[in-house]
Order: C-alpha cells, then structure tokens, then sequence
C-alpha cells in the first residue's frame, strides 16, 4: 500500500519496520531496524512505522518493554492503522453469539493510541478469512461491531473481497496467512487493494478521529475513580483471597493523583470484587452496557485479568475482560463491550466486577501490584472513559 501511494504521489516511500522477529523467532532488539527506503521520488516522503511482531495480538506494542521505542519515541503519525485479529480468535465468549470480549480486544488498543496521538485519524481493518475453517468468522464479527458503534473510525474490510473470490486457494499461503511471495502474491494484493481503494474514496479535507476514551458518558457504578475509601480499601469493594488494596501516587496513569494498588499476597485466586448495588442493577437492567477498565500489570505477574458477573441470556454468566491484550508492565484498557443485560437483573445479588493481579495456575513467584486507574461501567455498545 505504501509504495502505491508513493507511486501515486511520486513520493518517497521509507518504512521503519519492528526488528524483534529474526528468522522464525522474537530474538531481536526491541525496537525499529535501520530503515529501508522503498521507493524514491521528487515530491514529499511517506514515512511508515511498521509496529509488527508475528504470533502476537493488537495490545502487545503496548507492553512496557516496547511502548517506549515502539510508539512514544516515534513522531505523531499522520494517520494509524490497527490491523489485527489471527492471532485473537480464542477469546472466551458465553455462546456463540457474544462478541463482547472480542470487541473489548480492539477497543482496548484503539483507547491508548487515541489518547497518545489526539485527534489522529484512526483506520481499524478485518483481515482475510482462514482457507479451510470459520474459525476467524467471530473475530471478524467482533471487529465489525467495534467499527460500527465507534465514531469517526474509519473501517477497511479486506475479508470480504477474500469471501467474493471465493477463498480461492491462490490467494493463501497456508491456511491462515495470505499468500505474500514473489512468485504469488496474490493474497497480499488483494489486501494492499481495499486499503488503497478506502485510500481513494478519502476526502481532501482534514478528519479527525475523536478518543473514546475522552467521551462523557455517566458512569453507572459508583466510585469507580476509587476516590472514596473505607479503611483498607476503596468504599463499595472489598478483597478477595487474601488481596491487599493501596494508594499508589508514584504509579497513577498520568493526570490522576493516585491509582488504586491491588497485591496477591501469594495467591492466585486474590483480587477485589465490586459487588453492583440494588440501585445500580436497577438501572442496568434490561440495558446493553459496556465495561472499561484502566489498568497496568506487573512484568512479574500474568497478564491482567477480569471479569463481569451478571444476568445475560437468561442467566448469570461471567464475561472476562483483559485476556489474549499480552500487556504487561504498560496501562491497557480492558473493555468488555456491548453487553446485554437480562431484565431481571435488579434480584440478582451476584452481579459484580472482579479484578484480579495474578490469576494463573501457579502460585505467584512475586508480590508486585496490579495497578487500576479507573472502572467504567456505560450505557451503550460504546466503552466511554469520562476522563
């Protein structure tokens, strides 16, 4: 696509490519390889940063040990791009149907890269479906759900023109991946033409993309900037398993005082839950709602984990939020969106949110904190973060 719309612009063309993956492994440096020059031209130069790593999901760049050389080091793009999705089709879901957490994948990252570059236009594409399975149908679903309810995102559906040419063997390199060699590139064609194509129908004029995380929206649950405490921890949650709750003021998401610090003392079942009052399941029932939470893991730790407990499809299911992101040790969003409650959930007394530092199978070998800045509960299929 890049040196297409060199072609187009006689411009230079410069791709600044991540250098982690060598050969068939992520053994190299964290960081940009020397840039290569694809194109030269007599007009302007188009820079690209190609923030990929093979086997790896949208939130991994995010990730404390890449952020800085991957994103906060590089100027502000012109316009970003997330294209995502093999790699995330295992996300947990409560029937075939529910696409929340698998939306909650892509909000998430969405959430950071509109908060770091305000205003930025912002392009979420699908990618091509698998040669011989449906087994990305519900990632696809997901990503078409994000783009809907998102204003201002731009939507670049390679998927569908693999679907009208049949998924013909051609355009695959094996099953998955599409096929990208200089003897066929048939696939990888096919993918350069629908972002060049979205790239045609653009408008001359300037487009903005506006940071959901930035949307006023009433927050439905009360203290979810944890502003209130009650002795050793934030009024209306309490520990679980032996958790231990904190202010921490020298790790607050910038422009907050402080976050709320939760350790696992050992235990991988410790988090803090935040049961739902009569009133606010009153006025969730019957309501299609999103979850949002601002939290930063440890290195030492697993993966920040979740879950919402409430009445949806005739009974309480629990929805994970923060699985399959790979961000540990950098803030991420852990979404969980358009969910649709049951109308009876005001009886239900076990609705509520759990967070937890270390959930795994082992016990952890560290004491580090997972840090939560924020707990957001919206109406609507749009996570809106009220910061």
């Amino acid at each position: 696509m890049a040196a297409r719309i060199g072609e187009r612009c006689d411009a230079t063309v410069v791709l600044h490519r991540w250098g982690e993956w060598v050969g068939s492994a992520p053994s190299g440096p964290k960081a940009y390889a020397a840039p290569v020059t694809l194109r030269r031209g007599s007009g302007p130069t188009l820079t690209v940063y190609l923030a990929s790593l093979p086997g790896q999901v949208a939130g991994a760049m995010f990730d404390g040990s890449r952020r800085g050389a991957a994103i906060d080091a590089i100027p502000t793009p012109d316009l970003c791009i997330l294209h995502h999705g093999h790699n995330m089709q295992s996300f947990h879901q409560i029937d075939p149907e529910d696409m929340s957490t698998g939306r909650g994948l892509f909000f998430g990252p969405l959430g950071l890269t509109e908060l770091k570059w305000p205003g930025v236009p912002q392009v979420l594409t699908t990618q091509n479906p698998w040669q011989d399975s449906t087994s990305f149908d519900k990632v696809y679903a997901s990503i078409l759900d994000v783009a809907r309810s998102h204003p201002g995102l731009t939507l670049v559906d390679s998927h569908a023109a693999f679907i009208d040419a049949g998924k013909a063997k051609s355009l695959f390199r094996d099953s998955i991946h599409p096929s990208d060699t200089a003897r066929n590139s048939d696939g990888a064609e096919l993918v350069a033409s629908a972002l060049l194509s979205s790239y045609d129908q653009a408008a001359a004029a300037s487009f903005a993309t506006p940071s959901w995380p930035r949307l006023r929206a009433r927050n439905e649950i009360a203290n979810g900037d944890f502003l209130d405490w009650s002795q050793d921890s934030p009024a209306g949650y309490r520990p679980l398993a032996g958790a231990s709750a904190a202010k921490d003021s020298a790790g607050a998401f910038p422009g907050f005082d402080y976050a709320l610090s939760l350790r696992p003392n050992g235990n991988t079942r410790a988090g803090l839950f935040r049961p739902m009052t009569e009133d606010e399941r009153r006025r969730l029932a019957g309501k299609t709602i999103s979850l949002a939470v601002l939290a930063k893991g440890s290195a030492s730790q697993p993966r920040p984990f979740g879950s919402l407990v409430i009445p949806t499809g005739g009974a309480v299911k629990s929805i994970v939020i923060g699985d399959l992101l790979n961000c540990r040790d950098g803030w991420m969003w852990l979404v969980a969106a358009g969910i649709k409650v049951d109308a009876n959930a005001a009886t239900d007394q076990n609705t509520g949110i759990s967070l937890f530092p270390a959930f795994d199978l082992h016990a952890p070998t560290t004491n580090e904190p997972l840090l939560v800045q924020k707990i957001i509960v919206v109406e609507g299929s749009l996570p809106m973060g009220a910061l």
